[in-house]
């Protein structure tokens, strides 16, 4: 007889829990110790110069803008479909093209006017709670850290006198007694990469999970590793971005989905 037993679900609320708890352990233990500066040493070259600069175009288009744009251009998508669907592919003007009279007019309902219509191929397996939650965890989760940011006053590593910068290294409780004009932790940048982690929750997409936690970890650290190299975020600093990130996920996905077996990882 095997003693073997399957591994109980975590439930999103405790998922939620452990993801604070890994943001408190990270504030406490990793941000201001010997980790963060020994990674951040890896990528720092000389009098405060590190191994990629904000000024090359390549590497800036490449990991900054064109994913914050990516991401931009995804989060409207989402709220434009979502509004289309609501308030204009349920009203009868729009079901009903039988009524329309121009053929141009009739082939653009039949582009738009359905649920079913080429433009909402992506989502069509979505309901409107499934979009408006995938919006909400890409949208809240890097307000959260913005605020985060605005409360912490920690100074981003090229910033420090142990980086050829200007301010000392502190504690997490110490920058933010100092109330000094520094806002870089939690990582801003790689969090918009983190907040697509709603979609590993919605429960359509049930059957690959995985692949979505894996993808959007990858799309996330490529991120903040891109950040660090430029000297503007401790590893520690991402870390808590991915940490957040999935207390957003996980405690909204308790709130948008009731039923225990869509939402159990």
């Amino acid at each position: 007889m095997s003693i073997l037993r399957p591994v109980s679900p975590i439930s999103p609320i405790n998922q939620a829990l452990l993801a604070l708890a890994v943001i408190v352990m990270t504030a406490v233990f990793i941000e201001h110790g010997s980790v963060d500066v020994t990674i951040s040493s890896w990528f720092y070259v000389e009098q405060g110069r590190w191994l990629l600069s904000k000024d090359q175009f390549v590497f800036s288009m490449l990991f900054y803008k064109l994913p914050k744009w990516l991401l931009i251009v995804f989060g409207a998508y989402l709220l434009t479909t979502l509004v289309w669907r609501q308030f204009i592919t349920d009203t009868k003007f729009i079901a009903d093209t039988n009524t329309m009279a121009d053929k141009t007019d009739n082939s653009a309902k039949s582009l738009f006017g359905r649920r079913d219509a080429p433009i909402y191929a992506p989502l069509a397996n979505f309901g409107q709670s499934d979009i408006l939650y995938v919006f909400a965890v890409l949208a809240l989760t890097p307000l959260l850290v913005a605020t985060l940011k605005s409360l912490t006053h920690v100074p981003c590593p090229h910033e420090l006198l142990i980086f050829a910068g200007d301010k000392p290294y502190l504690s997490l409780w110490q920058d933010i007694l100092s109330q000094q004009r520094a806002k870089c932790f939690p990582a801003a940048h790689a969090s918009s990469g983190f907040g697509l982690y709603g979609l590993a929750f919605v429960p359509a997409l049930q059957h690959k999970r995985w692949r979505y936690v894996i993808l959007v970890s990858a799309i996330g650290w490529t991120m903040g590793l891109y950040k660090m190299m430029i000297g503007d975020h401790f590893f520690s600093h991402t870390l808590a971005s991915m940490a957040l990130a999935w207390f957003v996920a996980s405690g909204l996905s308790a709130v948008f989905f009731t039923k225990k077996h869509d939402i159990d990882f």
